[in-house]
């Protein structure tokens, strides 16, 4: 149904998403659809899982009009995980990670789902590489993580959001082989200090 993966360093944030979308009976019936919300105030918000419920509860909690200080604030991200549990939206799978750069400068992302409620908070700092993966296709036996540093190493490091979005894309290639949920077909977004 959904890859997301977002790869955040001190001084930048990538997120790239496939785009594909599965009806009920999981058919795809669009190819082409960008899973992630760029706010006018700037930070990203992207979602996985079901399309339509996640796009109606960004909505619907505020958090496509947040600034991008709320985007970065572990306060506000308590609050949404909070309003997204007590939606009648929580009983579709919602995946979430939204974040950006604060006012002081500083990059930082939350992820949290329906599925698992529990917010974690994302801000690197020196040479620290921070990422997450919102992924909701099943048997899929594979460590993101490992396969996205993979990427990284065949490229000669992690040295520039161009490389960065490059090793996105082959650990999204590497998922849409064995995940029917996932297309190649990719989308990505770059905050950058």
């Amino acid at each position: 149904m959904s890859l997301v993966s977002i790869v955040a360093t001190e001084l930048f944030l990538c997120v790239v998403c496939d785009g594909r979308v599965m009806d009920h009976t999981k058919n795809p019936v669009k190819e082409d659809f960008k899973k992630f919300i760029v706010p006018c105030d700037g930070g990203v918000i992207a979602f996985a899982g079901g399309k339509e419920p996640s796009i109606e509860f960004i909505y619907q909690s505020g958090l496509a009009s947040a600034t991008k200080d709320d985007l970065t604030s572990v306060d506000f991200a308590n609050k949404i995980n909070k309003e997204l549990i007590r939606s009648p939206l929580s009983a579709f799978k919602i995946m979430l990670a939204f974040g950006g750069i604060d006012s002081k400068g500083t990059i930082a992302f939350h992820t949290f789902s329906s599925l698992e409620p529990k917010v974690q908070r994302y801000t690197p700092v020196g040479n620290d590489i921070s990422f997450a993966f919102l992924h909701n296709g099943e048997n899929v036996d594979l460590d993101f993580g490992a396969a996205l540093l993979d990427g990284f190493k065949s490229m000669g490091g992690l040295c520039s959001p161009d490389t960065t979005i490059k090793a996105q894309t082959m650990l999204n290639s590497r998922v849409a082989a064995i995940d029917d949920s996932v297309n190649d077909n990719t989308f990505s977004h770059v905050i950058i200090r």
